[in-house]
Formats: structure tokens, C-alpha cells, sequence
């Protein structure tokens, strides 16, 4: 019996493997081409949930143009909480930010529920099948003060929309259900005559309350026209820190939606 010589196969013992330095390369790599990728993926989701928003307030002028053609050529009035009259189609006395409430704690129907009030009339007449229509996917939380979310106002679908008043993340209850649009009709009751007039446009109270923005900053403002076309405006001349008290230097009641000269001024910035 011959035994067969052991033999070392040193090309299986040699062990193959990354070096230290060339981990280091690939780490690198990996690194550089997230950095290149993933401001691209931000901006693909900022740019669809623009459209989206722009989906939402089309969607919404189909609603206002078939409200007026059931109710005699007007459109829904404005809520003006502390003028002469609490509905009216006069911006004279109006609080520009009153231009987002939908419902009022003090606003009530005989049997106690909410009065509908300005795009509301939309959801009450049935003529908006999802009130979330109503809101912008782009459009933050703000905190104790200002939650513009369709899931804060039904406790994320724990309440049907335009029936719950909810409390604040800072325990207190609040008194009204707002949506994030401006609903504005320029002293006018019907969209015949206002075509190249913005009617319903993202939240414009205050700087940071701005929805579509860009490293963190404004970048734009979403607006449905009278004739039912939905532009985006994006130009500097919007975003002028004059034009909006100091930007995010005023206070959280000092902004255009408090200055009805400041937010005029900004809706004729709007491009058509």
C-alpha cells in the first residue's frame, strides 16, 4: 500500500478577502453615490407631492364650479368672523388667515353640529367625495398652534371629517377645524369673474407655514384659478422677507395672514 505524499494546495490555504484599505475605498464609494442619489430622490418627492397638491385644488375647483351651478351662479360664501355679517361675499372687514376655517365651535346648526362654512359647503352638499381634497400632502403639522392635517382633525380616522373638534398637542381643546387652503373671492360671488384670480391657494399665514418648501426655506405656493387652471409660483419676488413681516423672523400672528395689505399684495404675485 503506497502512501500518497501530503501536499499543501496553497492556493485554497491563501485566504481571499478585502483589505482594511479597500473597505475604506468601498465605504467611500457607497458614501458619494448616496450623497448624489439621495437629494435627487428629495427633490422627485417634493415634485410629487406638488402634484398631488395641484391634483387636490383641480380637484376642488370641479367642486366650486358645480356648487354655483346648482346654487344660482354663486359660489360659497366667506366667513368673516368679526365683520358685519358672518357670511358675505366682501373681503373689506375680513382677517385674511379666517380664510382656511372650514368649521367654527361657534358656528352651529340647530341640532347642535357644525356649520359648514366656506369650502365646507363642498363636503355638506356632497359635492366633494374626500374632504382630505381639502388639504395639501406638503402641508407640516405645526405643532400646539397651527395643525392643518385632515389626520388631526379625525384623530387619524378615529372621527369622520367635520365632526370632532380635537385637542391640541398641548392639551388644550380647539375651537375650530381649518384646512390647508386660503379660500378667497376678491369682493366677487362667482367664478365668471374671476378667471385670472387665485381663489384657493396653499396656506400663505406665515412663513413657516408655507407648504412646498426647499432646504427648509419657501420654495413656492400652489394656486387654483378662476377658471379652474392650477399654476405653481416659484419666483423670488414671492418670497421677498419684506413682503412677509421679516419671514421667519415674525411673530406667529404678525405674518400675511394678519396683514390683509401683505397677503393682497402676495396674491397679485401669483402668477396665473
Amino acid at each position: 500500500m503506497s502512501i500518497k505524499p501530503f501536499k499543501i494546495d496553497y492556493a485554497r490555504k491563501h485566504r481571499v478577502g478585502f483589505t482594511l484599505i479597500e473597505l475604506l475605498v468601498v465605504i467611500a464609494i457607497i458614501a458619494m453615490l448616496t450623497s448624489m442619489v439621495m437629494p435627487a430622490l428629495a427633490s422627485v418627492k417634493q415634485t410629487a407631492r406638488r402634484l398631488l397638491c395641484s391634483a387636490s385644488l383641480h380637484s376642488v375647483g370641479l367642486g366650486l364650479h358645480a356648487y354655483q351651478q346648482e346654487h344660482g351662479e354663486k359660489l360659497p360664501p366667506q366667513y368673516d368672523r368679526w365683520g358685519p355679517d358672518r357670511e358675505t361675499y366682501d373681503n373689506q372687514f375680513m382677517e385674511p388667515w379666517v380664510s382656511y376655517v372650514a368649521y367654527h365651535q361657534d358656528e352651529v346648526n340647530a341640532d347642535g353640529t357644525l356649520k359648514p362654512l366656506q369650502l365646507a359647503y363642498l363636503w355638506n352638499a356632497n359635492i366633494t367625495d374626500s374632504a382630505e381634497s381639502f388639504y395639501c400632502g406638503s402641508q407640516p403639522p405645526r405643532g400646539d398652534n397651527l395643525p392643518f392635517t385632515f389626520n388631526y382633525y379625525t384623530v387619524d380616522g378615529s372621527y369622520e371629517w367635520s365632526t370632532y373638534l380635537p385637542t391640541k398637542l398641548n392639551g388644550s381643546p380647539d375651537d375650530k377645524i381649518r384646512v390647508s387652503y386660503h379660500y378667497w373671492l376678491h369682493n366677487q360671488s362667482s367664478l365668471n369673474r374671476l378667471s385670472n384670480k387665485p381663489v384657493v391657494f396653499d396656506n400663505i399665514q406665515h412663513w413657516n407655514s408655507v407648504a412646498h418648501t426647499k432646504n427648509s426655506q419657501p420654495y413656492g405656493v400652489n394656486a387654483l384659478f378662476g377658471d379652474g387652471h392650477v399654476n405653481f409660483s416659484n419666483h423670488d419676488e414671492l418670497f421677498e422677507l419684506e413682503l412677509w413681516n421679516g419671514g421667519p423672523a415674525a411673530g406667529p400672528w404678525d405674518g400675511p395672514g394678519n396683514s390683509s395689505e401683505r397677503f393682497t399684495e402676495i396674491l397679485t404675485r401669483l402668477r396665473p
